[in-house]
């Protein structure tokens, strides 16, 4: 199992993935169009090459796409605005793992098993400590797909090129380090996702834990902030600037000095 990438659930992905690009040198890999949302993924860092599983962690941006055949994100933003939606975690085999999650107990609010180039299932936050999870199987190579079927003008839906283009590369790249979780019981947040997702512990101090994924995914587990919710609360970045915070895309990144 592997954390693949963490979500934003968004009005306008465009403008967020010129930031992303622009300001912190992101680089833009693939994304499509599916029912009820569009698609594209960025990564905040260094690409995996091969078995190198690249330095950063990847970031997914979701904006409604015909939205009056599916609705989920549009209610989303409706509720919430712009900001994290979910954490996606590849398996091999999504039924044992499906099985696994139903013997302690929890149940997916919506599963596709149907599709065999991409199985799915998804985890309300209050089974997963505030934060929707989706466990997916796939044996699809989205860069593969991508470059085969990025111009295809025939299918309406799959992997395909939406977005404008993006500005240049900020020279001063960032490498997203951690998904940071607030949570009301650090210790069960963290033997959930250790426990049931399979994260490997690697730090802990006062009052917070860290989990991280054989592809270099991490999430710190620390308590809620005052007035917040559980569920992803930043996510922390290093860089070769001055220590600032931003909001981007009604999310909060803290930047690192390296």
């Amino acid at each position: 199992m592997d954390l693949d990438h963490v979500a934003l659930g968004l009005h306008d992905a465009n403008a967020v993935a010129a930031r992303l690009v622009g300001d912190l040198g992101a680089d833009l890999l693939h994304g499509g169009l599916n029912l009820g949302f569009r698609v594209v993924q960025l990564r905040v860092g260094r690409r995996p090459h091969g078995e190198d599983p690249g330095d950063g962690m990847t970031i997914e941006l979701i904006e409604p796409w015909v939205a009056d055949r599916f609705d989920f994100l549009a209610r989303f933003l409706a509720r919430h605005g712009d900001g994290p939606h979910h954490m996606t975690f590849k398996v091999d085999d999504i039924q044992a793992q499906l099985a696994r999650m139903a013997d302690a107990g929890l149940q997916p609010t919506s599963t596709n098993l149907s599709n065999p180039w991409w199985r799915e299932a998804f985890f309300h936050p209050a089974q997963t400590h505030g934060t929707v999870v989706q466990i997916a199987q796939t044996d699809m190579d989205p860069d593969e797909a991508f470059a085969e079927h990025e111009h295809d003008p025939d299918a309406e839906f799959g992997p395909r090129r939406w977005w404008d283009e993006p500005p240049p590369r900020a020279e001063r790249w960032a490498v997203l380090r951690r998904v940071v979780m607030g949570v009301t019981d650090v210790a069960a947040a963290a033997a959930f996702y250790e426990g049931l997702l399979d994260g490997n512990r690697t730090d802990e101090g006062d009052g917070w834990i860290e989990t991280r994924w054989k592809g270099g995914g991490q999430v710190r587990f620390e308590p809620c902030r005052a007035g917040a919710r559980p569920g992803v609360d930043r996510l922390e970045c290093e860089w070769d600037g001055a220590e600032e915070e931003r909001v981007i895309g009604g999310t909060r990144f803290r930047l690192l000095s390296r």
